[in-house]
């Protein structure tokens, strides 16, 4: 049975996947659970295994599962070419919410860099955070645990999207959960 937007009437989906093996982190078993291993440094671009289609609304959950106090995560999506050896790739390629600040950052055009999106800092281990993309309008939300779901970015997508985690402190570690 495929579930629809009561809103719009598009496929509503729900992520299944995990996370692509890459450099800087370590993935479980299960492909759905990274950690960072290394050094600190926004080295760590992990990006899911299946793309966001088109033409759908996509929801996907991820947990904190261990962070320091600092919570440098980065949650988002990303084009599913994004090197992932690319040093501070938040700048530079996808959309994210940054887990320390409770800021937005992009890609150009917006180039956002620490843009207030949320009052809450420092989400702490435990935090679900939901992420919608609704590529048929090109709207992407985050819903934090119970929280209302707000818009972050309203944007174009011209290539195929995925979610995308961005790791910094050695030990943090982020799951996506089944919906």
């Amino acid at each position: 049975m495929i579930e629809q937007c009561q809103c719009c009437g598009s496929e509503l989906r729900r992520y299944k996947s995990g996370f692509k093996s890459g450099p800087n982190y370590i993935l479980s078993q299960d492909n759905r659970t990274i950690t960072k291993c290394g050094d600190n440094g926004w080295t760590a671009n992990a990006i899911g295994s299946e793309p966001i289609p088109l033409g759908t609304i996509t929801i996907i959950k991820f947990k904190i599962e261990k962070t320091d106090q600092n919570s440098n995560i980065m949650i988002g999506i990303a084009p599913q070419s994004i090197d992932q050896k690319l040093v501070a790739g938040y700048l530079k390629c996808g959309w994210y919410l940054y887990t320390s600040s409770g800021g937005l950052y992009c890609q150009p055009p917006l180039s956002y860099e620490n843009f207030q999106f949320i009052n809450e800092n420092h989400l702490p281990e435990g935090t679900i955070i939901t992420l919608i993309v609704d590529t048929n309008i090109g709207k992407i939300s985050y819903k934090i645990n119970d929280s209302l779901i707000k818009t972050a970015y309203q944007v174009t997508f011209s290539e195929s999207i995925a979610p995308c985690v961005i790791l910094h402190s050695k030990g943090d570690s982020v799951r996506i959960i089944q919906n």
